[in-house]
């Protein structure tokens, strides 16, 4: 989904990191005064992006839980900053891997958002999305399908075309399957062609094809070449990004399962060993004003190393909208935090759940000091 959200929502929210010594102190400072919810939450969720940088995601998430219960009866009174802390809290179970507190965390999210009538209508929009996100992205594609569509019977109701048209795409990228793979790109393709459509649905149609057409080379991809420049003060639009080694893994899994060839199977699930620590690395790349990425590398990295091979090659094969640039400007410069996630599941004669299901990567940006800042 790490395509379709870079597509289809605003720009994912960039992680600004600073030492955890400082965000420590002054999450303690902010206690010991008893400061007021909006001023806990900005702290907790500071202190919370430190540790999550340092590769301490557990720590992050229980500094998250504790200020959500000192604020649990705050809601009504700074809808905004509970928000934040489910929001903080659903990225980083997200990158723990567990699915059921990510629904739980990014639907209050939403939820608290939408519900809220001192927030703008905007933020109540957001709030709808993250419903629908959530949903879609924990098992429930029909209920984000459902959601999507009220969102956009309520935006051609306010005149907004693009959001409607933006939540048709959404539709039918989220019921894509193997199965449906040529006919949804198919619609995709038509999408892209229809002059009726607004400019960014046009353009966000033609990704989406060329994502599904699934080549480097192909046809799709090149036609790419014709999105339309970005302001040079626009946040990088993500057109592109080839398959990753666990997206075919995952794949050839289904396919396995579908079979009933057991022997292939047990070869491709992954090892209980592979799942004991957490896997983290910092991709650091820049984006050409053309849309091209080059100069991809590894930062730093918080256990083995050999699987973020894929990583950086996987980044290297993106394709961005391009973007206004003064000349001779390289572009821009990027830091993306990679986990290597594997799903809560509760293996066969056990009862508890642990990370034991599929592997997948997960993605957010940070800001280029976190890297020398995070410890």
């Amino acid at each position: 989904m790490f395509l379709a959200f870079a597509l289809l929502m605003s720009a994912e929210p960039v992680i600004v990191v600073t030492a955890r010594r400082e965000t420590k102190a002054a999450l303690e400072a902010c206690l010991l005064r008893h400061c007021p919810v909006r001023e806990d939450a900005m702290a907790s969720i500071g202190h919370a992006q430190a540790e999550f940088a340092a590769g301490r995601y557990g720590e992050a998430r229980k500094t998250l839980l504790s200020a959500l219960g000192r604020n649990r009866n705050a809601t009504a009174q700074d809808p905004r900053a509970l928000s934040a802390l489910w929001y903080a809290l659903a990225r980083v179970t997200l990158h723990n891997g567990d699915m059921q507190e990510y629904r739980k965390a990014a639907l209050r999210s939403g939820t608290i958002l939408a519900k809220a009538t001192s927030v703008t209508p905007a933020e109540r929009q957001m709030g709808e999305l993250q419903i629908g996100d959530a949903l879609a992205a924990s098992g429930d594609p029909e209920g984000g399908v459902r959601h999507y569509r009220r969102i956009a019977a309520t935006a051609r109701a306010n005149g907004d075309t693009e959001l409607a048209e933006l939540m048709d795409l959404r539709v039918i990228h989220v019921r894509t399957g193997l199965s449906s793979r040529p006919e949804a790109r198919d619609e995709f393709e038509r999408r892209s062609a229809d002059a009726t459509l607004t400019p960014r649905a046009r353009m966000v149609a033609s990704a989406l094809a060329a994502q599904l057409g699934g080549k480097r080379d192909g046809a799709l991809v090149d036609k790419l070449s014709d999105v339309p420049v970005q302001p040079a003060d626009a946040d990088p639009q993500l057109l592109w990004a080839p398959k990753d080694r666990l997206v075919e893994q995952r794949e050839a899994i289904a396919r396995a399962r579908a079979a009933g060839d057991f022997t292939l199977l047990a070869m491709l699930q992954p090892r209980s060993s592979d799942m004991s620590r957490y896997q983290w690395a910092d991709i650091g790349f820049w984006i050409r004003p053309d849309g091209q990425v080059e100069d991809v590398a590894m930062l730093r990295s918080g256990g083995r190393e050999k699987w973020t091979q894929d990583v950086v090659a996987f980044v290297q094969g993106r394709r961005y909208a391009p973007f206004e640039a003064a000349p001779g400007a390289k572009g821009r410069y990027k830091i993306e935090r990679v986990t290597l996630t594997f799903e809560h599941a509760t293996p066969s004669n056990s009862l508890i759940r642990r990370r034991s299901g599929l592997p997948s990567y997960q993605f957010e940006e940070l800001k280029l000091e976190t890297v020398a800042t995070a410890d």
